[in-house]
């Protein structure tokens, strides 16, 4: 089931948050980052987040299975004015138990159909370059890398590329 989030899925977020970012990106970032990404970080960051009051144009989403979170996606306006994007996915994170089950598709999908209903077609991301398991997933989803849109993005001093993807029209499964 997918659902708008609420302040009760702080627990499940920020872990689906913590062990997605451990998965995906060993190798990927220093490990000082990744030691600095814990559960208890991540659960304080999701309570400032205030859940139960967000604007129709900063939706989270959850994914749940049998009771449990797996997965959750956010989105909202852009961060960087230069993008001709009217909307930036934030995250998307799904447990490592649960990839390649169609989770992360339909998160992604029930995001783009929320923001393209309240007038906000397309959409855009940031993601790792050498991330290519999600870089094949956005591709799949008719993402375009946007090759002039690369840039390092710091992490404990060490530069880490990401490549920006665009979609001028964000799937909405429909």
């Amino acid at each position: 089931m997918i659902r708008p989030a609420a302040s009760a899925d702080v627990p499940g977020i920020a872990s689906v948050h913590a062990r997605a970012w451990h998965s995906a990106y060993a190798g990927i970032l220093p490990a000082a980052t990744l030691d600095a990404i814990t559960v208890e970080q991540r659960t304080r960051m999701w309570a400032a987040a205030r859940l139960d009051d967000r604007p129709a144009e900063r939706p989270v989403f959850v994914a749940v299975v049998a009771d449990a979170i797996v997965g959750m996606v956010t989105a909202g306006p852009p961060r960087e004015r230069d993008m001709p994007y009217a909307a930036e996915l934030y995250a998307l994170n799904i447990d490592p138990d649960y990839w390649r089950h169609g989770i992360g598709r339909r998160l992604f999908l029930r995001c783009a159909a929320h923001l393209s209903a309240a007038g906000t077609r397309s959409l855009y991301l940031w993601a790792f370059v050498a991330n290519r398991r999600a870089r094949d997933f956005y591709e799949s989803l008719g993402g375009m890398a946007l090759e002039d849109s690369v840039r390092n993005l710091y992490m404990d001093g060490v530069p880490v590329p990401e490549i920006a993807y665009g979609w001028r029209e964000a799937p909405t499964g429909a």
